[in-house]
């Protein structure tokens, strides 16, 4: 029993050592203090795995490589921080903390609903001349994939390098296990992001969600749109599916490009030749602009809450209002207390839920946060 409590104090005080959220080592402290040994033992198993931190090294090897490689020549960090002092502490984190450079010859269209964006991803498929990158966490045969891969497969004959990553639990259900191999056959080359192993491991539970499309360096797609016929509304699960996608046109094109080839590099053969993505490359005249444009990319391997930093601070700075459509709503203390801060300044903060959910555990932990939300003044909308 000695024994036994002595190992319980020392997980908790290693847990609370640790940079982790703090409800996060709460929930792991109440486990390990109320079952100590089943509690200490779910604790390495989640967090001790080696292949837990070989995955870890691989992805974050490759993205420190290519970080200092993000800016082209004239980025516009001075111009875009004079213009819009305002948003200095936003760009200033992004491109000097994270890496992620602010553009500004680009344009930026918004795409509502899958329908629309799929209509306007083919119509830019078919002018590829070089090369096609697609993310996507989902791939499922259908009418919208089918009419994507017509695309593909053509192009493929006309010389057009093609590359298709895809997340093996995200299409566990949806895709044949061997159809890398099938579209290998195609001409198009395929990585399959940290394959399905039928054994217990946590590693299991990193996921690549990203959505992006990138053609030739100078049009890219984004948003939370997957290839597959729920988004189109050609398959009707959860009653009429509102998505959003954006097109950007651009030199801000080019971190979507890298981000592709970092997750690209890490489980494939390295591309070393960067400048070859170049947006102006196949592009040589100038851009049209509407505005500054900084994409970016999160990932939970480096302890730093990129994507929830950059809310926290829309939230903080805005004047007049902020509107977030979202199918989840799981927030930290931080971002509840960033939300409830900006509706008590007199910000209109509206978050758009679906009604008919697709994970319905999920939404009826969402609804949880609804009523100190509304009591703050943040409105919520059910579509």
């Amino acid at each position: 029993v000695r024994r036994q409590r002595q190992m319980c104090i020392r997980d908790r005080l290693y847990i609370v050592s640790q940079k982790d959220k703090g409800a996060y080592k709460t929930a792991w402290a109440i486990l390990i203090l109320t079952f100590p040994l089943f509690g200490g033992l779910m604790y390495l198993l989640s967090n001790a795995q080696s292949s837990k931190w070989r995955f870890a090294k691989s992805v974050l090897h490759t993205q420190q490589k290519a970080k200092p490689l993000y800016a082209l020549p004239g980025i516009c960090y001075e111009s875009a921080t004079k213009q819009l002092p305002e948003y200095y502490p936003q760009i200033h984190y992004l491109q000097e903390y994270t890496g992620f450079p602010i553009y500004a010859d680009t344009e930026t269209h918004y795409l509502t609903p899958g329908e629309r964006k799929l209509e306007t991803l083919l119509a830019e498929l078919e002018k590829a001349e070089k090369y096609i990158f697609l993310e996507y966490f989902i791939v499922q045969e259908g009418v919208m994939w089918n009419s994507i891969l017509e695309v593909l497969k053509r192009k493929t004959t006309q010389g057009v390098t093609v590359r298709l990553i895809y997340d093996d639990m995200g299409c566990f259900l949806t895709l044949p296990k061997d159809y890398a191999k099938q579209l290998k056959k195609h001409g198009i080359q395929c990585a399959v992001f940290n394959p399905f192993r039928p054994v217990l491991t946590v590693k299991q539970n990193n996921r690549d969600h990203r959505k992006i499309a990138v053609i030739d360096g100078k049009v890219a797609f984004t948003g939370g749109i997957n290839l597959a016929d729920e988004y189109i509304n050609r398959k009707m699960r959860f009653g009429h599916w509102k998505d959003t996608g954006v097109r950007i046109h651009g030199e801000a094109v080019f971190n979507f490009s890298m981000m592709f080839l970092e997750m690209w590099n890490a489980f494939r053969e390295p591309e070393t030749d960067f400048k070859a993505f170049d947006p102006h490359r196949w592009h040589p005249e100038p851009f049209e602009s509407d505005g500054y444009v900084v994409p970016y990319s999160d990932t939970p391997l480096d302890f730093e809450e990129l994507g929830e930093n950059v809310y926290i601070n829309i939230l903080n700075q805005a004047k007049d209002y902020v509107y977030i459509a979202t199918p989840y709503l799981l927030i930290s203390d931080e971002m509840e207390n960033a939300l409830c801060t900006a509706a008590k300044r007199g910000v209109d903060v509206r978050i758009l839920m679906p009604g008919i959910p697709d994970k319905p555990m999920v939404f009826y932990m969402a609804k949880s946060y609804y009523p100190p939300l509304l009591r703050a003044g943040v409105k919520i909308y059910e579509y």
